[in-house]
């Protein structure tokens, strides 16, 4: 699906030559899991160059969308001014994308298609706002958000203010999860872990322990989803976490294992990310790339 209705998206250089790159299994993973989970609180922990930010606030939706598995997204930025650049990749896709458009119809509906919320042909609201505001009211007709991410919202002067971080965890609990109706709830926050402070931090530790990891074993992902799943395989099974208490689930993936083995094996080698750990700062490669946060000076 992603690849080839968005094939600008999964481009990447190989030999200097501009390739379609296959999406990972954690991509896949994610995306059925969504689609055959009514209701599920979702963190995405994953590496920085993981296309997180694409999959969660384009790809998924599209593919919920397509499936008739959603009817009003709200997304949530770092700014308000970011949520819209986030969302502004939807409507670029549906205003333009001629392959999707043959397949799923025109999406443009005329008088409804401003910057931060519109409405497609087919009746499915998108709607975009910093963290912090006031989600109450959002609404498409009677149809309340069924699909709320909320994208790459930690920032490095966040990270100093652990008021500020409480805060912005009880908005997410109160304000911008209560706004789901009964039926379709799901919910994706969407970072890597560059920082010991933390919205994703705080909840990852509000909501799992060491009794909600999943025993990982060479295969789990292959047959958590009755084979479909049969084409993507990793061998770094050290650099993925995954818990799951109730509706909710974490999946940490980082960049590579000790060995430098890559979790995203159609796109990167062993020799990329040693590369990349010899050239970053300690503190930049653990935080941004293997989702520990290192402080300055230890």
């Amino acid at each position: 699906f992603f690849e080839y209705y968005f094939p600008n998206y999964a481009k990447s250089k190989v030999d200097g030559k501009s390739v379609v790159t296959p999406c990972s299994w954690f991509h896949v993973f994610v995306a059925h899991m969504l689609l055959h989970t009514p209701v599920i609180f979702f963190i995405l922990e994953w590496f920085r160059g993981s296309a997180k930010s694409t999959h969660a606030c384009m790809g998924f939706p599209l593919w919920l969308k397509c499936h008739g598995e959603m009817k009003t997204m709200l997304l949530v930025g770092q700014t308000e001014k970011k949520a819209q650049r986030l969302i502004a990749d939807i409507q670029v896709q549906l205003m333009g994308n001629q392959r999707f458009i043959n397949d799923y119809g025109t999406q443009v509906r005329a008088g409804s298609w401003q910057d931060l919320e519109f409405i497609t042909n087919d009746g499915c609201a998108f709607f975009a706002l910093g963290i912090g505001q006031s989600p109450r009211g959002t609404r498409n007709e009677e149809n309340r958000p069924d699909y709320i991410v909320a994208d790459d919202c930690d920032t490095k002067i966040l990270s100093k203010n652990q008021a500020r971080i409480t805060e912005f965890i009880d908005w997410i609990y109160g304000d911008l999860i209560e706004t789901f109706d009964i039926g379709n709830q799901r919910f994706l926050l969407v970072n890597n872990r560059p920082f010991k402070h933390s919205i994703l931090g705080g909840i990852v530790a509000e909501k799992f322990t060491s009794k909600h990891i999943v025993k990982l074993t060479k295969g789990f992902f292959k047959t958590i989803l009755n084979g479909l799943l049969n084409k993507f395989e990793t061998s770094a099974l050290s650099a993925i976490q995954y818990s799951v208490n109730g509706s909710w689930h974490h999946l940490r993936v980082n960049a590579c294992d000790q060995s430098f083995n890559p979790t995203w094996i159609e796109k990167y080698t062993p020799a990329y990310w040693k590369q990349k750990s010899d050239n970053s700062k300690r503190k930049i490669w653990s935080g941004e790339f293997l989702n520990t946060p290192v402080t300055e000076g230890v």
